[in-house]
């Protein structure tokens, strides 16, 4: 809580989608509103996109837990496009030493091949000044 708002911040995983949103009110009941209703349009999207996708398979079984159809008015279609496409030289080194890096280039976020382990990691710097680590996992 800062000054009379509340932040909420929720992180759904479901079957392999990645669902965050965070949202700040000012009560808990405005904020933990505003969480749902932004979840609740990436999953929309998400939904439609993936209908398009697999045209033919069965994607609406898969969201019925969210109401099934989603041609909802409103619902925009988002389209991306990747404007730039960069190649670098990722090398191996630690944690540490990936936040100076980073830091010295002044990004905010570094990929790296991580000594400890060899998998490609990321670290960034997140909003609030700390530092993160992305570290993949199998599924």
């Amino acid at each position: 809580m800062e000054r009379n708002r509340y932040t909420i911040e929720v992180t759904v995983r479901s079957r392999g989608y990645i669902y965050r949103a965070e949202k700040t009110g000012l009560d808990l009941d405005e904020a933990l509103d505003l969480v749902v209703d932004s979840l609740s349009a990436q999953i929309r999207r998400n939904k439609k996109k993936l209908a398009k996708r697999f045209k033919n398979s069965n994607t609406a079984d898969m969201f019925e837990p969210f109401g099934g159809d989603y041609e909802e008015e409103g619902v925009e279609d988002e389209q991306f496009q990747i404007v730039r496409t960069k190649k670098f030289p990722v090398f191996t080194m630690d944690v540490d030493e990936a936040v100076l890096q980073m830091n010295m280039l002044g990004h905010q976020f570094f990929m790296f091949r991580n000594i400890e382990n060899g998998s490609i990691n990321v670290v960034y710097r997140r909003r609030d000044g700390d530092y993160g680590l992305l570290i993949p996992e199998d599924k």
